[in-house]
């Protein structure tokens, strides 16, 4: 299954969506989308999201993101896995 723009758009949607629910997620038009942790520590959560096989990366090396995390929108299967390592339903 190849990752088409329209799939990439569909996917960034839904995984925006259910993630909003457990963090505040950036608008975006990119192939990612970059979360606000919030009072969580992001080392915790990226362990975390690691533990259970799913790379997530460390955006607080960005000025003024010191909250973020970013995620990558992959194809349904993975970005499912994303969402169940975050402790989000899908």
């Amino acid at each position: 299954m190849r990752i088409t723009p329209r799939r990439v758009r569909e996917e960034r949607e839904r995984l925006r969506a259910a993630l909003s629910a457990a963090f505040d997620v950036h608008p975006s038009d990119a192939p990612f989308l970059l979360l606000d942790v919030g009072e969580r520590d992001p080392d915790a959560v990226r362990r975390a999201a690691r533990e259970a096989g799913v790379v997530v990366r460390d955006a607080t090396t960005f000025r003024g993101l010191d909250s973020h995390l970013r995620v990558a929108v992959r194809r349904p299967p993975e970005n499912d896995r994303l969402l169940a390592a975050l402790g989000v339903d899908p």
